[in-house]
């Protein structure tokens, strides 16, 4: 219980400072315990790396660039207003029928060559007795 209050007074101190009280509560805590420090350490690591990774293709006006390439090409009518999830349906369309044709393709290849069960395998279980096939060694 004590653990859990320390973990979410570390946690507001990442985002705010504390007050006097809690900074020294949260300070004996970080001395006493060096996996918390380690703890502290990470998140503040993890917090550095996810500010330095900032993707060049969410600049600013993201939003109204995503909404005028669905217009564009014509995911929806002129006059109407689109919500969240017809957009990305419509803008991954084409990414679901390039992998619908691609299981098919696979699914053919395999129905046809016939190798979806290799005949040496069919007959070496097919040999082997219920108690040996449990006997086997999985890993």
């Amino acid at each position: 219980m004590m653990k859990k209050k320390i973990l979410k007074l570390l946690d507001r101190s990442l985002d705010a400072p504390l007050g006097p009280r809690d900074r020294e509560r949260l300070d004996r805590a970080l001395a006493a315990w060096p996996e918390l420090e380690r703890t502290r350490e990470n998140l503040l690591a993890l917090r550095r790396d996810l500010a330095g990774a900032r993707t060049a293709s969410f600049r600013p006006e993201f939003a109204e660039r995503t909404l005028a390439r669905a217009r564009s090409e014509g995911l929806f009518g002129a006059g109407a207003e689109p919500g969240f999830l017809p957009v990305v349906a419509g803008l991954a369309r084409r990414a679901a029928l390039a992998g619908l044709i691609l299981v098919v393709a696979v699914a053919s290849y395999v129905l046809i060559s016939g190798e979806l069960i290799p005949r040496d395998a069919v007959y070496y279980v097919s040999n082997l007795s219920l108690d040996r096939i449990l006997e086997l060694p999985l890993f």
